[in-house]
């Protein structure tokens, strides 16, 4: 009987505020992957067509996840996290395979993609001072963990450290040590945010490819913690139930239509949360509207600033979804198919043939008076076979489901999406 050999890339996202903990080392693997390439930051300094492009895509994939997920339930998805992970493993396919990954990314092709994504970690990255509360910190990393007795193609090898910054070990896996190793490079990345990230690896498992996210910010606008009381929140059944409610009277940015109030949640350094409010039940909201319609409700809230009194709840809750099937259906389903995928780019195996055999995603959030602290990881597994008015504020109630985003000011890259239906 042929024996399968496990892939697994691992993409995890993590988005952080208050962390607090200390930045651990990590034991390098025997026998680093050599590669000439070296890591060419290219940085952002005008949103290009392509680029726009590629932001707005992540968002629209990140979006239709969650009108899958979204079904009443808490809700969070890191697009970005998805979208690196993605940019990575398309440069180790090969035909209608490759398609497939460009159509669910919302690309047309390879060209320019990893020069725009090299722009993307390097515009995203903010080194702040985590023990500051004032500071935002957003941190991006990648490595390629290799099974030792296999040979990684070398184009696939430089690309990743040449555009991703990629960290590239080949590795002893029968050796418990590796767990550890891999375990501390993912813990020293996301600053003991995240451990134990693997339990062990199977003698089935060749490969690990992981992109690391951090983030540690705090509101420009922090909520007092003698403003936060038990109020009432209506989720969509089951009666009100009594959570913590953050309250403050703030000019933010912000927009109204007969649909929806949105508000914009600053963060120091360049972040912004975006709270969208149905005037309705939130489902039927993210039911029937598009894509392009969340999208003008979020740039619209920069045209106008209105003085709000919020009411705000605090919350914290992780999920785990499978993204397999959302992502077969919307057009990668090659990938994952046994004897058709063909990721010949990546590495070469006598006999075998590497293919996708799940994605999934987890994810967590706290959100509280002084910021929101968030975690991502998502897994993809391979085997092979103006001055301020006086007037009476708008009542922005957050007292029933809603839906959030954080995104970047610049480039409006969505770092998480989520829903709340019950904090």
């Amino acid at each position: 009987m042929k024996r399968i050999w496990r892939f697994t890339v691992l993409c995890l996202s993590v988005l952080t505020l208050f962390s607090g903990c200390g930045t651990l080392p990590v034991s390098k693997s025997k026998g680093i992957q050599k590669s000439e390439a070296a890591f060419t930051p290219q940085s952002i300094r005008t949103l290009t067509p392509e680029l726009e492009n590629s932001i707005s895509a992540s968002s629209r994939l990140g979006y239709d996840l969650m009108q899958v997920f979204a079904k009443g339930e808490n809700t969070l998805i890191s697009p970005i996290s998805l979208s690196f992970a993605l940019a990575m493993l398309l440069n180790g396919a090969e035909g209608e395979t490759l398609d497939g990954i460009l159509k669910v990314m919302g690309e047309s092709s390879v060209e320019g993609l990893n020069t725009r994504y090299n722009g993307l970690l390097s515009s995203l990255t903010k080194s702040g001072d985590t023990s500051d509360d004032k500071s935002l910190t957003v941190l991006l990393g990648n490595s390629f963990w290799i099974r030792e007795l296999l040979e990684p193609k070398q184009d696939f090898v430089d690309t990743l450290v040449k555009n991703y910054d990629a960290e590239v070990y080949k590795s002893d896996f029968s050796d418990p040590k590796t767990v550890d190793q891999i375990n501390k490079w993912v813990e020293d990345k996301t600053n003991g945010l995240l451990k134990d990230t693997l339990d062990s690896i199977s003698g089935e498992t060749i490969a690990y490819l992981m992109n690391t996210v951090y983030f540690n910010g705090a509101w420009l606008y922090a909520y007092s913690p003698e403003a936060t009381y038990d109020d009432s929140f209506y989720p969509i059944e089951g009666g009100a139930q009594s959570v913590k409610m953050m309250h403050q009277t703030r000019h933010l940015d912000y927009y109204e239509d007969d649909s929806v109030q949105v508000a914009a949640f600053p963060y120091h350094g360049g972040m912004t949360m975006k709270v969208v409010l149905p005037k309705e039940d939130l489902m039927s909201l993210m039911r029937d509207t598009s894509f392009e319609t969340l999208e003008s409700w979020l740039g619209a809230t920069g045209e106008t600033n209105a003085r709000l009194y919020v009411s705000m709840p605090k919350f914290e809750y992780d999920v785990k979804n499978s993204l397999s099937e959302p992502l077969k259906a919307l057009g990668m389903s090659l990938a994952f198919e046994p004897f058709r995928a063909d990721f010949s780019s990546m590495v070469d195996i006598a006999l075998q043939n590497v293919y996708v055999s799940d994605i999934f995603q987890n994810c967590k959030i706290i959100n509280d008076e002084k910021g929101t602290e968030a975690a991502a990881v998502t897994v993809v597994e391979m085997v092979v076979t103006s001055a301020p008015v006086e007037v009476t504020p708008i009542d922005f109630n957050c007292n029933k489901p809603f839906l959030y985003v954080i995104e970047e000011d610049v480039t409006g890259a969505i770092l998480f999406m989520g829903a709340v239906f019950k904090p």
